[in-house]
C-alpha cells in the first residue's frame, strides 16, 4: 500500500496532462465568450435584434466590451501569458510562469533517498497549488464577465470577490515565492525554519 509521499509523487506525473486539459477548456470558453460578445455588440447596433433572442435579455455596450476583454485575457491563459505578466511584474521575475516550475528529476521515488522523495512530494504540492491558482484566475474572469454582461448575474459576487480570486490565484501560483517573502521579509528571521528545514 503506497504512503502519502508516493501518492504525491504519482500525482506529479498526472498534473501536466491535467493542466493541458484545463488550458484547452479555457480556450474553448474564451472563444465562446468572444463570439457571444461580438454578437452582443452586433445586437446593440441593430434595433431588430430581439427576434434572434430566446429570452428577454438586454444587450449592453459594457457587457460586450467586457466580454471581449475577458475573452481575450482568457485566451492568453492558454499559453499562460497573463500569469507570466502578473508573475514577472509582482515578483520581479523570481518565479517562473510555467506550470510544473518546481518539477525535479527525482520524481520516480523508487531507488532514491528519502530527502529526494520528500523534495519531489513537496514539489507535487506546489504543482497542485499552481493548478488551484489557475482555476482561481479563471473564476476571477468569469465573475468579472458576469458582473457586466447584462444578464442579471451580478448577484454571484461583486468586484471585491472577483479580485479576491485574482489575489488568491496569484498566491497559489507563486506559493513558494510567497512563502519566502513571508519567511524572510515580513518577520525578519526564519520563522518557518522553526518547523521546516
Amino acid at each position: 500500500m503506497p504512503d502519502l509521499l508516493q501518492i504525491l509523487i504519482n500525482i506529479q506525473t498526472v498534473l501536466p496532462a491535467f493542466m493541458t486539459t484545463l488550458k484547452v477548456i479555457v480556450g474553448i470558453m474564451a472563444l465562446f465568450i468572444v463570439t457571444g460578445s461580438l454578437f452582443e455588440l452586433w445586437g446593440l447596433a441593430h434595433d431588430n435584434h430581439n427576434k434572434y433572442m430566446a429570452a428577454n435579455r438586454r444587450f449592453s455596450l459594457a457587457g460586450g466590451i467586457t466580454g471581449l476583454l475577458v475573452g481575450g485575457l482568457m485566451l492568453s491563459m492558454m499559453s499562460l501569458d497573463f500569469i507570466d505578466i502578473t508573475t514577472r511584474t509582482l515578483t520581479g521575475g523570481s518565479v517562473t510562469s510555467e506550470i510544473l516550475a518546481y518539477q525535479t528529476t527525482a520524481s520516480t521515488g523508487t531507488g532514491t533517498s528519502l530527502s529526494a522523495s520528500a523534495q519531489a512530494g513537496t514539489n507535487a504540492i506546489f504543482m497542485i497549488l499552481q493548478v488551484v491558482g489557475f482555476i482561481a484566475y479563471i473564476k476571477f474572469f468569469m465573475l468579472l464577465k458576469g458582473r457586466y454582461d447584462g444578464s442579471g448575474s451580478s448577484n454571484q459576487g461583486g468586484l471585491g470577490i472577483a479580485f479576491g480570486y485574482l489575489i488568491g490565484g496569484f498566491a497559489c501560483w507563486n506559493a513558494q515565492w510567497l512563502g519566502n517573502v513571508v519567511n524572510d521579509d515580513i518577520f525578519g528571521f526564519k520563522l518557518l525554519g522553526l518547523f521546516f528545514n
